[in-house]
């Protein structure tokens, strides 16, 4: 009997996952989400999300790929974005990863002015660095980062046309202060690209979580559980869904709306007495 027990114990605990694993529907999820988004959609605006893989087990979301856009046409510009490739890959547990690209169609000289454009382009390092050095602080000496500039166009007039550059940063876990444990790091490693240039914006990024970090036991709260709120229309998830989507759309009408200060009209003078 003990023997039987041995075998069977560990083929239970794959059906039992593998029937849990079935009730999260990545086509179900889809509906969802597109029912949501279906509020947004009109003559001049689309967003659409949609997760293009999604595997789950008994414990944790194990793999998923998400694909989005939004579209939105305004009466100054016209925006278009793209994320790609999006992805979580959990595999075994001793290398979890995250990556995905991002392309930001949009007339940015249009927007904001060449001027703005000559000013973000030429601090953009400066810019990347600070952000990453305040984010790594609490890291120490165990953190190793690099932002480098690869490329810097500009026309005749010295405008900038392009700007790219790209980040990389590791942790070693040697090297982390006496404050900061394993479980509070959340990646070993991370490499991101990001462009800017007079039609819009672009980005990449892939990171390697700390397979230790403590967001990965079992008590805690991942995807798996939002999309089982999600499909059992749980009001404050169906919300936070919401909430997001209406972020995008009024980034969007922002950006398709403003124009710089140079272009505005000039106020109508206040008739005298």
């Amino acid at each position: 009997m003990k023997s039987w027990l041995k075998v069977a114990a560990p083929v239970v605990l794959v059906v039992s996952s593998v029937a849990v694993a079935s009730v999260i529907n990545k086509e179900e999820v889809n509906k969802k989400v597109a029912a949501i988004a279906a509020a947004y959609n009109n003559v001049s605006t689309k967003l659409d999300v949609a997760f293009t893989e999604l595997r789950v087990d008994a414990v944790r979301t194990l793999d998923f790929a998400l694909k989005a856009s939004a579209y939105k046409k305004g009466p100054a510009n016209e925006l278009n974005l793209q994320l790609n490739n999006a992805s979580y890959h959990y595999g075994d547990g001793s290398a979890p990863r995250v990556a995905g690209d991002l392309a930001v169609k949009f007339d940015l000289v249009k927007a904001f002015g060449q001027s703005i454009l000559n000013e973000f382009g030429g601090q953009l390092e400066d810019l990347v660095k600070s952000l990453v050095g305040d984010y790594g602080q609490k890291y120490g000496d165990a953190i190793t980062v690099q932002v480098v500039m690869d490329e810097l166009q500009k026309d005749a007039e010295g405008n900038i046309i392009s700007a790219k550059l790209h980040l990389q940063a590791s942790v070693d876990f040697q090297k982390l202060p006496a404050n900061l444990k394993i479980e509070d790091v959340e990646f070993k490693s991370l490499q991101a690209r990001l462009g800017a240039d007079r039609t819009g914006l672009s980005g990449s990024i892939e990171v390697l979580i700390n397979p230790a970090f403590k967001g990965f036991n079992a008590d805690q709260p991942g995807l798996k559980d939002f999309i089982e709120k999600l499909l059992a229309d749980d009001k404050d998830t169906l919300e936070s869904v919401a909430r997001n989507m209406q972020m995008v759309d009024d980034i969007a009408t922002y950006l398709v709306t403003h124009t710089p200060e140079e272009q505005k009209p000039a106020p109508t003078p206040e008739p005298q007495p």
